[in-house]
Order: C-alpha cells, then structure tokens, then sequence
C-alpha cells in the first residue's frame, strides 16, 4: 500500500479531557485516579475496535499534550482501516449516525437496566420506563462489553466528586460532548454486564386472547394475561387447541377466560431483558356468555 492510500485510509480524530472544580483549582488530582484514567481511555478505544472492526485494524491513541497548571489533556486517534469509525460511534467524535455515540446513551440511561430493544432497519432503540433511547447496532455492542463499562467508570465515575466535574470536548473545544457532575456520576459507574441468563418458568393462569392469526399459531397471537392492560406477543404450542381454531369449531370472544399452562421464558443479558409466553395447554375455557366452551 502506498503512501497516499494509507493516508486516504487514515481516520484523525482529537478531543480533550478536562476534570475541573475542586483540588483541580488548585492544580491536584490524584495521581492515580488520573493515571487510571488516561490509560481506561486508551484501553476503552482498542477495546472498542477490535469488537466493531475485528484485529486487523489497527488504531493508536496518543496523548497529544498535557497544559501545565490545570487537568486538560489532549488526545489524540489514529485509525488505519476498519469499516466503523471507533471514535464516531463511542461518541469522541461528531458524525455518527446517533448523536453523541456510546457516552452520550449511557448519560440518558441514567443507570437504569434496558427492558427491550426496539430493531428496526437502521437503528436498535433502547426502551425503558416509556422512555425510548435512540442507538445503533454499534453502540449496543459496546454497551454489552464489561471491559468498556469498567473504563467508563475510570474516566467518568471515579474521578468525579461534589466538587470535581469531568468535561469532554471535541479538538479545540468547538464543542462539548459530556458533562459529568456529581449529579451524574452514577449514570457511568461500573455497571458489569452479566452472561445471558435464560430462565423458564412454568406458570398456569387465566388470560384473555386478544389477537388471532389463523394462518399460525407460532406467531400474530396476543393475550392479556392478570392484572395487565396490554396485550403480550404468545405462541401456541398446544395442538389440540389449533387444530380446533384452523377448522374454525373453536368459538370465543376476547372477553372469554382461559385457564392455561403459560411458558415464561426471561431472557436477560444484563442490558435487555426478553421474555417470551408460549401457552403448553389450554386446560379451561370459560365462555362469557356462558355458551359451549372450547375444551
């Protein structure tokens, strides 16, 4: 590869650090808090590219100069190949197709458990508490990674105090991407993402049906099971009861109790948390007209 096309293959990217308020006024942090700190941002960018672009990529992260008298480091990227601009997505840089990248989702999650990912062609939305957080494929693979979590804790929880306020910065301070007070500094503590646990829960229950789809019975189906209002995805896996609705003998309406066994299965890898109903069996059905019941 010539010269010329390693540098049209080069991707340049500068920020800076700044911790401010506190001891800092008087020019003394920690040693190796701030020492951490520098290397979690070194570690936290190689980390980040080897996960979106695999090992042949090859990136650096330099700290360009230190300012004397206070705690404002300049870093700087280096990024040779790779189809993901590392620094876009974990949000050190502007351009990324979510404003703000990685640091700027897990500042809106607040520190909260994500309860389901939204897919749709672009963008894997995070849900949680009503609240939809915008995010990319990308970012929800690094939000995943315990080794990133646990350098974000470095860089933006440790550090912080009452007093002591971490501030990113785009190069030349155009623009500030994060703050970080004390208000803030749980959203980023070191929050390790467990292993996928799956568990399976069997259950039996009276429910409602609220969607039917003739045409499968692995999908299109909706039940409102106790004290819930809205209607959850299920899958019918008792034969019996199919066979009776695709031969259209079976007869009920939405307000008709069926007393079932109910498959729970919870999906958690310790950002979304899935579940999935599957009824085994349609045990009772109560007609609320009180006419013929199905089973």
């Amino acid at each position: 590869m010539t010269t010329e096309q390693q540098n049209s293959n080069l991707r340049k990217t500068n920020f800076e650090l700044v911790y401010d308020g506190g001891k800092t006024e008087n020019h003394v942090i920690d040693a190796d808090v701030l020492g951490r700190s520098l290397m979690a941002f070194s570690a936290m960018v190689k980390e980040a590219n080897e996960l979106l672009n695999g090992p042949n990529s090859e990136i650096c992260i330099e700290v360009k100069a230190y300012k004397e008298g206070s705690f404002e480091t300049w870093f700087s990227i280096a990024q040779m190949g790779g189809q993901l601009n590392v620094a876009e997505v974990l949000g050190l840089a502007t351009g990324g197709a979510v404003t703000g990248g990685l640091i700027a989702v897990v500042n809106k999650l607040r520190g909260r458990k994500v309860t389901d990912v939204v897919i749709d062609e672009r963008t894997q939305s995070l849900k949680i508490d009503g609240e939809t957080i915008e995010s990319t494929k990308e970012i929800n693979i690094l939000l995943q990674s315990n080794p990133i979590r646990k350098d974000l804790s470095k860089i933006f929880h440790q550090p912080i105090s009452r007093d002591v306020k971490a501030k990113l910065y785009t190069d030349n301070k155009q623009e500030e991407l994060l703050e970080v007070g004390f208000e803030q500094v749980n959203y980023f503590r070191d929050q390790q993402v467990t292993k996928t646990i799956t568990t399976i829960e069997p259950d039996k229950q009276y429910i409602r049906i609220a969607t039917i789809n003739f045409a499968s019975s692995q999908s299109g189906w909706k039940v409102i099971l106790p004290n819930e209002e809205t209607p959850v995805a299920v899958k019918i896996n008792d034969e019996k009861f199919w066979k009776q609705v695709k031969e259209n003998t079976a007869r009920f309406s939405s307000d008709d109790l069926f007393y079932v066994e109910l498959e729970i299965k919870t999906i958690d890898n310790g950002i979304e948390q899935k579940k999935i109903y599957t009824i085994k069996q349609v045990i009772e059905h109560s007609p609320a007209d009180g006419k013929d019941k199905v089973v």
